[in-house]
C-alpha cells in the first residue's frame, strides 16, 4: 500500500444551508505523555499549549482550531470523579476543621492525576481535534509523521490495546432517505473495508468495532427499504442496541431524535452530534506507509456509493446472492476517490 496524494472529495462536500462540511478526528497511539504530544501538536499546528495537569492539555488556537491531547480515560479527569464519588464535605460534621474540609474538597484534583499515572502505561493518548472544515485532513500526515518522529506508536506495537482513528464527518443532509443511503453503503463496504483495514486481534476483542448483523443490513439494503427518520432509528435500536458498532448512528440519531433514542437506551453513554461516527479505522502512524488520508479516502467511498443509486443496487444484489462486493465495484469507486 502507497500514501495517496491527498485527500478525496466528498460527492456532497457542503450542508444544505450550503456550509462547508466539518469533520472531526479522534487519534489514539501510545509511547508519548499528554504533555509530549501537545507540545508537537502545538510545534505542528501552532497554538497555546493550556495544560490542565499532566495527563489533560489543550492546544488553544492552533490552525484548525482548538485540540484536546489527553490520556483516553474519564477515571483521570476530576470533573468526572467529583460526579460519580460522594460529597465527602456534605457528609462531615458540622465541627469538622476547615483543612479536612479543603482537603476532601481537593481529592478529586490529587487523585485523578495520580488514577492516570496507574493507567497511562495500559491506556492511549488521544490527540482530538474540534469539528474542522473536512478539507483540513490534509494537514493530519504531517501531525502523525511528528508524533512518529518523536516516538509515537500504533497499532501494531500495542500489545494491550488497539489503538483506533476515529472520522467524525458532518452529516450533509438530515433526512431518512439521505441517512439510510449512507448506511446502506456502508454496510455493503462494511466486510470490504474491515478486510482493507487489517482489524488486529486485540481490537477485535475489545468494544466499539463489533460488524453489524447480516439480518439487519438485509433489511437496510432491500430495495424496498424506504423508512421515516422514527423508523428507521427503531430498526437501528432493534438490531443494534450498543454503540459497539464499527460506525456508530447513535450519535446523529439522538441528536435528531434525542427523547426517542434516549428512551430506547437510557444506560448507554452517547454524545448527540450531527456526524456519522466511524471508528473503524486503525491507527497506524508509525508505520511508514500509512496515513490517515487513506481512512478518509475511504470513507469518502462509503459516501459516493451512497450517492450513486445504480452501483449501490448491483452491490446489493451481489451482496444478496453471494455476501460479496463486485471487484467493478470496489475498481469504480477507487478510480472515483484517487486512493
Amino acid at each position: 500500500m502507497s500514501k495517496p496524494k491527498g485527500p478525496a472529495d466528498l460527492p456532497l462536500p457542503e450542508t444544505e444551508q450550503g456550509a462547508v462540511r466539518r469533520l472531526g478526528i479522534e487519534l489514539e497511539f501510545g509511547g508519548l505523555t499528554a504533555a509530549d504530544a501537545a507540545a508537537i501538536v502545538a510545534a505542528n499546528l501552532g497554538g497555546d499549549i493550556a495544560a490542565r495537569d499532566r495527563h489533560h492539555s489543550k492546544v488553544m488556537g492552533s490552525r484548525i482550531g482548538d485540540i484536546t491531547v489527553e490520556l483516553d480515560t474519564r477515571w483521570a479527569k476530576p470533573d468526572f470523579l467529583r460526579a460519580v464519588g460522594p460529597d465527602w464535605p456534605a457528609l462531615l460534621p458540622d465541627n469538622t476543621p476547615d483543612d479536612i474540609r479543603r482537603e476532601l474538597e481537593a481529592l478529586p484534583d490529587t487523585a485523578g492525576p495520580l488514577i492516570g499515572d496507574l493507567l497511562d502505561f495500559w491506556l492511549p493518548i488521544e490527540v482530538i481535534t474540534p469539528p474542522m472544515p473536512h478539507p483540513h485532513v490534509a494537514m493530519l500526515p504531517g501531525l502523525c509523521d511528528a508524533l512518529a518522529s518523536a516516538g509515537a506508536t500504533g497499532t501494531s506495537r500495542s500489545v494491550f490495546g488497539g489503538f483506533g482513528l476515529h472520522l467524525n464527518p458532518e452529516v450533509a443532509r438530515r433526512d431518512a432517505a439521505y441517512l439510510t443511503s449512507v448506511l446502506s453503503a456502508y454496510l455493503l463496504l462494511s466486510h470490504w473495508l474491515r478486510q482493507q483495514t487489517g482489524i488486529p486481534l486485540i481490537r477485535q476483542l475489545g468494544p466499539f468495532i463489533d460488524p453489524f448483523p447480516d439480518e439487519y443490513t438485509a433489511l437496510v439494503t432491500a430495495d424496498d427499504y424506504a423508512p421515516d427518520l422514527e423508523t428507521l432509528i427503531a430498526d437501528y435500536i432493534a438490531h443494534n442496541p450498543t454503540r459497539n458498532r464499527e460506525l456508530d448512528m447513535l450519535p446523529v440519531f439522538a441528536f435528531l431524535r434525542e427523547d426517542q433514542v434516549r428512551d430506547a437506551l437510557p444506560d448507554e453513554k452517547i454524545n448527540a452530534r450531527p456526524t456519522f461516527h466511524y471508528r473503524l479505522p486503525n491507527c497506524r502512524l508509525d508505520e511508514p506507509d500509512w496515513s490517515p488520508i487513506t481512512e478518509w479516502n475511504r470513507w469518502v467511498m462509503v459516501e459516493m456509493l451512497a450517492a450513486d443509486d445504480g452501483l449501490r443496487h448491483e452491490a446489493a444484489e451481489a451482496w444478496r446472492s453471494a455476501r460479496s462486493l463486485p471487484a467493478h465495484v470496489v475498481a469504480a469507486l477507487s478510480g472515483r476517490e484517487g486512493a
